[in-house]
């Protein structure tokens, strides 16, 4: 009675399944467009394996581990790609970066390897194995002059590293021991010290250049240092440990390393106070330098054996430039009359 006083039909069975039918599928619509323009805000395509929510650091450390059984299975190229998927994650990511240097490596692109080791050195200039590493790939690509650039700065970080060891080699067999070009320039940003007294032996504290902690050298480095308390302790001959500094102050003395050289040099002198021969070489190193108040007290440390007349010749050379060098020293340590 009321359906027909308001005006309003009755509706059949099959009208009205109809409707309930047309509802829900635009639910289903509604739902799955929402469902998809979620996913491409997310940066997925819809129906994708991975999960939508992982962080960035994560889904690069994903692309990592693909990359690396990509490597592993000789699919370089698919190992690269993943690798540099992982890197637009995590920009700058060391471990990334030597990744692709080395697979890189691998798939014979040098040009490639070396853009990703300077990047890596751009982050970590102290890393000398990745230098090392952009110091042969420039030697391969016969650009000698970088090449040598980064195996000098080898040594002057660290002289006692492997690396340095490798880097001079690398410099001796380029050069050779007769080689006569021009060496480098003087450091004058080394300073000279206004104690000009010659070092003792037991007072590292006067060395003109702060000695680095030093591992003993790689040719001596199989000799124990200490066993087990119930076993006898050994120590290296002071003789080897003392030659085996000095072959290498001298080598670096040839290729013109002089900071290097008088670190080397200043140790066998601490083991080995008598040979007259490392004062020499000594002063020798800090006129390289540029240093000739320094110079001139260790060639004057001569005193016999068979660099003596070679010593003394190289005092009076320096005599007069050392004698300025005190001067100008003492000038500038006076105070102001003002």
């Amino acid at each position: 009675m009321l359906a027909n006083a308001s005006g309003l039909q009755s509706i059949s069975r099959r009208e009205h399944r109809l409707w309930v039918a047309t509802i829900l599928l635009a639910l289903l619509v509604l739902t799955g467009s929402y469902l998809l323009y979620r996913n491409q805000l997310l940066g997925k395509e819809w129906g994708g394996t991975e999960r939508q929510l992982l962080r960035p650091e994560d889904l690069s450390r994903n692309r990592v581990e693909e990359g690396k059984r990509s490597r592993q299975r000789g699919q370089l190229e698919e190992a690269l790609t993943h690798f540099r998927e992982a890197l637009d994650l995590m920009p700058g990511n060391q471990g990334i970066l030597k990744l692709m240097g080395e697979t890189y490596l691998e798939s014979k692109q040098p040009e490639e390897a070396l853009g990703s080791y300077l990047a890596l050195l751009r982050i970590v200039p102290d890393d000398l194995g990745t230098r090392l590493k952009v110091a042969q790939l420039y030697q391969q690509a016969n650009d000698w002059a970088a090449a040598q650039r980064e195996y000098r700065h080898i040594i002057q970080r660290n002289q006692t590293s492997p690396e340095a060891v490798i880097a001079l080699e690398a410099i001796e067999a380029k050069e050779g021991p007769s080689d006569r070009r021009r060496r480098p320039r003087p450091d004058r940003s080394v300073r000279v010290s206004r104690d000009l007294s010659l070092p003792q032996t037991n007072a590292p504290s006067q060395q003109a250049i702060p000695l680095s902690p030093a591992p003993v050298p790689p040719d001596v480095a199989g000799v124990p240092r200490a066993m087990k308390q119930d076993q006898l302790i050994e120590e290296p001959d002071p003789s080897v440990l003392a030659l085996a500094r000095k072959d290498r102050g001298l080598r670096y003395l040839k290729i013109g390393e002089y900071r290097a050289a008088i670190n080397e040099l200043l140790h066998a002198v601490r083991i080995d106070s008598g040979d007259q021969e490392l004062y020499y070489r000594i002063g020798t190193a800090y006129e390289g330098l540029g240093q000739p108040a320094r110079a001139h007290d260790y060639f004057k440390r001569v005193n016999q054996g068979p660099y003596l007349s070679a010593a003394q010749t190289a005092a009076r050379k320096t005599a007069k430039a050392a004698e300025e060098s005190r001067r100008r020293l003492s000038q500038s340590a006076r105070p102001s009359s003002e």
